[in-house]
């Protein structure tokens, strides 16, 4: 008899808590200055890291992976078959925490974390230790807060275009801005989209 096909609805779940572990993972891996990577996530899976990026794009996760996924991450079997605040025991009354991954748009595949250093950028409200959310996706335009790659370092800057000119501004005076040469396109890894600040406890 051949195996019962797996709910759409089950599939979907199954990819949706793989990623929001994954960013509750990441969060944690940078939170103790670790970079908090694909790779390393995937080794921890016992999975290769092509496998990993085919399931951040939608490739179905299979029960015997999704054990595997539940057993390395510490989740009770059948957990990435429910929404994350069921299998977290969570009821109607208790305080629901809110999807993090989702309100961070870390569901979406290529969106990443990194941590800013340095006060080069405090005049935009962006501290030294700050994680700063990446999607590689948007077109970046004039005003956008970018991370881009300045002397083979990430760097997170404000992108300048005006008037045939490009620059990266910083927003510290003890730190100057960026021109390229010709106008073009600096090299970027992304727009910033959020910030997940650490308050002193």
């Amino acid at each position: 008899m051949p195996p019962k096909p797996i709910p759409p609805e089950t599939l979907a779940l199954r990819r949706q808590n793989s990623l929001t572990l994954f960013t509750r993972w990441r969060l944690q891996e940078i939170a103790q200055g670790r970079p908090g990577g694909d790779k390393a996530f995937s080794a921890m899976l016992g999975i290769s890291n092509a496998q990993w990026s085919r399931i951040k794009s939608g490739t179905p996760v299979g029960p015997k992976l999704a054990r595997q996924i539940e057993a390395a991450c510490g989740v009770e079997p059948g957990g990435l078959d429910v929404p994350q605040d069921a299998a977290a025991g969570q009821t109607a009354e208790a305080p629901h925490p809110i999807d993090l991954a989702a309100a961070l748009g870390l569901s979406r595949p290529d969106t990443f974390v990194v941590q800013m250093h340095g006060p080069s950028m405090t005049g935009k409200g962006l501290d030294d230790g700050d994680l700063l959310v990446v999607d590689p996706a948007i077109v970046p335009r004039h005003g956008h807060t970018v991370v881009a790659r300045m002397d083979h370092e990430p760097c997170c800057r404000t992108l300048y275009q005006r008037d045939g000119q490009t620059r990266l501004q910083a927003a510290h005076p003890d730190f100057a801005d960026t021109a390229t040469e010709d106008g073009s396109t600096p090299a970027l890894y992304g727009v910033v989209t959020a910030v997940v600040k650490r308050l002193a406890v």
